[in-house]
C-alpha cells in the first residue's frame, strides 16, 4: 500500500489546490474553494464527490471540480459522503443534515433526533448508517432513519464497511473502533495504538486492510498484525478517508488539503537499532533479517524487529541465505558469518579485504566478492580464493544454476564460464553497487548516476532513472516487479522500461533490499531506517 504522502502520504495541497499524481509526476488541479474539506467519496475515477465547511459541495467529472448549491443548506457544514452509484450519494452534516443524491439534485431527508451527523456508510439503498456525537448510529431502510443500539457513549466520526456484517465505525479520544456483524455494535477486538489521539474517518478493503485517520496528521492501517501509525508529514488534522478499487488511498483535511496514496504502500518500521543499515535478507516475511554497522544484527519474525547478538563487531556489508537455517554475512576485513538457525559464528576467510557481496547455488557453494577484485568460494569445507581476473572493487553478485553474475567499480559485469570469470556488458564506465535477477534471462544491476541495467537472457540495455541518483540495491521479485533504492530515500518500482519513481518516505540513503515472491519487501537504510514495501 508509496501514498501521497503513502507509499504518497506525504504530497500536499494547501489552501484551494488539489494535487493528483499521474505517473511519476504531481500536478496541481484548482478545486475553486478555499473552505476545509472534510470527506471524500467516488464510484469512478470520474465520478467524486468531495464535501467540507460551509455548505461545500464539490463533484470531479474526471476533468474538473464543479460546486454544487442545494437550496436551503446555506453555510452548514457538511462532514461526510458516501455513494453507491452515480443516482444514489448520500451526504451528511451539522444541523441534522442527511442529504441525498438521486444523479439530477441533492435532497434533505427526514432524521428525527437531533444532533450533528460526522459520518455516513451504506451497503445498499435500504442499509445506510450514519454516526453521531455520545454514540449515535442510525439507520435508513428505504423509507426512514432509525436508531440502533450502540456500545458506547463517545462522539463517533466515521464509518465504513466492506458489506452488511462488516461494519466499522471510529471517534473519540483516545481512538476507539466499533464494529457491527449485521445484528449488533460491539467494541471491536483489535483497538489503534498509544498515544491517545483523535480519530476521524476509516476506509479500507476488508477487514485485514483497514485505513483510518485522525488529529496532528495522524494515518492508520490494520493488517492481520495490528494497527500501525504512518508517517505522513503533515500536522494538519485529516478528515476525509477514501479508499478506491484502485487501490488508492484519498485522504482530506484542514485548508482543502488533499493527500493521496498510489496504492504502493510505503511503511516505516522500528528496527530496534540505531545504526546505519546495510543489507537485508529474509526466509519468509516473518523471518527476516537486517545488519550493518558494528556488526550489529536485527531479526523480524513477523510482529517485531528486535537485535540479535553478533558474533563480530565489524561492519556487514551483505546478507544472504538458503533457509532459515543457513544464512552467510560478508563484512569488512573479510570477515564472513553463518548462522545456523540458533547462533551466529565465524567462518575462517582467505582474506584481509572487505566482503561485499555473497550469493550461493547451494550449501556447499557459496561465493563472496569484495574489495580489490577478491572473489571466494565456500565448497562446505572451507573458503578458496578465486581468480577474478580484475582489481577493481567488487560489490555484489547473484546467480542462477550454474551461472553467477558480478558487478563493481567502472561497470565492470564479471559472469563465469567453465567455474572461471570473464568480462561482459561494456555498457557503462560508472559504478555498479547491486545485481539480481528473478532468473537469467531477467537481471538487473544498479549503480552510480542513477544507472540501471538489464539483461534480457541476450543483452544488456540501459536507462538512467531518479535524477541521477546514486542506486545501491536491487531485487527483482519477478519478471512483472523490481524494487530499487538508493540515496536520500530513492525507491523505483515496476520493470525495465517502465519504472516508477516513488514518493521519498524518508530523508536517509537506503542501501538494501529484499522481497518475497510476491513482492511484499523490504528496504534499509541509514539512521536504522527500515521501510516495509508493498506491491
Amino acid at each position: 500500500m508509496a501514498c501521497v504522502s503513502f507509499h504518497a502520504q506525504r504530497r500536499i495541497s494547501i489552501y484551494w489546490t488539489v494535487v493528483r499524481k499521474r505517473g511519476s509526476s504531481w500536478e496541481s488541479i484548482p478545486s475553486g474553494t478555499t473552505q476545509g474539506l472534510t470527506d471524500i467519496f467516488g464510484t469512478s475515477e470520474q465520478d467524486i464527490w468531495v464535501v467540507g465547511r460551509s455548505g461545500t459541495l464539490l463533484h470531479w467529472d474526471g476533468q474538473r471540480f464543479s460546486p454544487s448549491l442545494v437550496p436551503g443548506l446555506g453555510s452548514l457544514n457538511l462532514w461526510s459522503v458516501w455513494g453507491r452509484a452515480a443516482n444514489d450519494f448520500w451526504a451528511v452534516g451539522d444541523g441534522n443534515t442527511a442529504l441525498h443524491f438521486d444523479g439530477t439534485s441533492w435532497r434533505f431527508t427526514s432524521v428525527g433526533l437531533a444532533s450533528s451527523r460526522n459520518s455516513v456508510w451504506g451497503s445498499a439503498s435500504n442499509n445506510v448508517f450514519t454516526v453521531s456525537s455520545g454514540g449515535l448510529i442510525q439507520r435508513w431502510d428505504g423509507s426512514q432513519w432509525q436508531a440502533a443500539v450502540s456500545p458506547t457513549t463517545i462522539d463517533l466520526n466515521g464509518i465504513w464497511g466492506s458489506d452488511a456484517t462488516h461494519v466499522w465505525a471510529v471517534g473519540g479520544t483516545p481512538g476507539r473502533v466499533i464494529f457491527y456483524d449485521g445484528a449488533t455494535w460491539s467494541l471491536a477486538a483489535m483497538q489503534p495504538p498509544g498515544p491517545p489521539l483523535y480519530v476521524n474517518n476509516v476506509h479500507g478493503k476488508d477487514g485485514n486492510d483497514l485505513w483510518a485517520v485522525g488529529s496532528s496528521g495522524t494515518l492508520m492501517h490494520l493488517d492481520s498484525g495490528g494497527w500501525q501509525i504512518l508517517p505522513t508529514g503533515t500536522t494538519q488534522h485529516l478528515r476525509g478517508l477514501w479508499y478506491s478499487q484502485a487501490n488508492e488511498i484519498w485522504a482530506l483535511g484542514l485548508s482543502g488539503q488533499i493527500l493521496r496514496c498510489d496504492g504502493s504502500q510505503v511503511t516505516r518500521v522500528n528496527p530496534g537499532l540505531a545504526v546505519n543499515l546495510r543489507t537485508v535478507w529474509g526466509a519468509s516475511p516473518k523471518d527476516i533479517w537486517a545488519a550493518g554497522e558494528g556488526g550489529q544484527l536485527s531479526h523480524w519474525d513477523g510482529t517485531r524487529w528486535a537485535a540479535v547478538t553478533s558474533a563480530s563487531t565489524r561492519a556487514i556489508h551483505k546478507l544472504w541465505g538458503r533457509s532459515a537455517s543457513d544464512i552467510w554475512a560478508a563484512g569488512d576485513g573479510g570477515q564472513i558469518m553463518h548462522w545456523t538457525g540458533s547462533q551466529w559464528s565465524v567462518v575462517s576467510a582467505a582474506t584481509a579485504q572487505a566482503l561485499r557481496g555473497v550469493w550461493g547455488g547451494s550449501g556447499q557453494d557459496v561465493w563472496f566478492v569484495g574489495d580489490g577484485g577478491v572473489a571466494q568460494h565456500w565448497d562446505g569445507m572451507s573458503i578458496q580464493p578465486v581468480n577474478s581476473g580484475v582489481t577493481a572493487r567488487l560489490n555484489d553478485l547473484w546467480g542462477s544454476g550454474e551461472k553467477r553474475w558480478a558487478v563493481g567499480e567502472n561497470g565492470v559485469v564479471l559472469q563465469t564460464s567453465g567455474g572461471a570469470f570473464l568480462p561482459v556488458s561494456g555498457q557503462v564506465s560508472s559504478a555498479l553497487y547491486a545485481i539480481h535477477g528473478s532468473g537469467p534471462s531477467d537481471i538487473y544491476a544498479v549503480g552510480a548516476m542513477g544507472t540501471v541495467l538489464h539483461f534480457d537472457g541476450t543483452s544488456w540495455a540501459v536507462e538512467v532513472h531518479a535524477g541521477g541518483a546514486t542506486l545501491n540495491a536491487v531485487w527483482a521479485a519477478s519478471p512483472d516487479l523490481v524494487w530499487i533504492a538508493g540515496t536520500q530515500g530513492t525507491l523505483l518500482r515496476g520493470r525495465f522500461g517502465m519504472l516508477v519513481l516513488m514518493p521519498a518516505a524518508v530523508p536517509s540513503d537506503l542501501r538494501g533490499l529484499w522481497a518475497s515472491s510476491s513482492g511484499l519487501g523490504y528496504a534499509v537504510g541509514d539512521n536504522g531506517y527500515i521501510l516495509q514495501l508493498r506491491p
